[in-house]
């Protein structure tokens, strides 16, 4: 079905978000590391890191969006299918 495909697509997109904006804060979290003298390193890792937080709460949103939106659709199956038995013991 397309709207799975859809769902699963949107799922793996999110999952490598997450990872690449952990994996950004830790390059960003050991360059700073590196260069602790250096504010202007410190201070561009950790605008990095402020906006790989921000990246990773919408990832969240997006996860938490396509669960509601998955059981959105399961119920109006759901719903459907009961409509159906209701009218085919109507119709008898």
């Amino acid at each position: 079905m397309v709207a799975d495909k859809i769902e699963k697509t949107a799922e793996v997109a999110i999952e490598v978000i997450d990872k690449v904006a952990e994996a950004t804060e830790k390059v960003g979290d050991e360059v700073a590391e590196e260069f602790p003298g250096n504010k202007n390193i410190k201070k561009a890792a950790s605008k990095i890191k402020k906006v790989m937080d921000v990246i990773e709460e919408d990832a969240d949103k997006a996860e938490a969006l396509i669960e509601k939106v998955s059981f959105i659709t399961q119920s109006i199956a759901s719903w459907q299918l009961l409509l159906h038995q209701i009218q085919s013991t109507l119709a008898v």
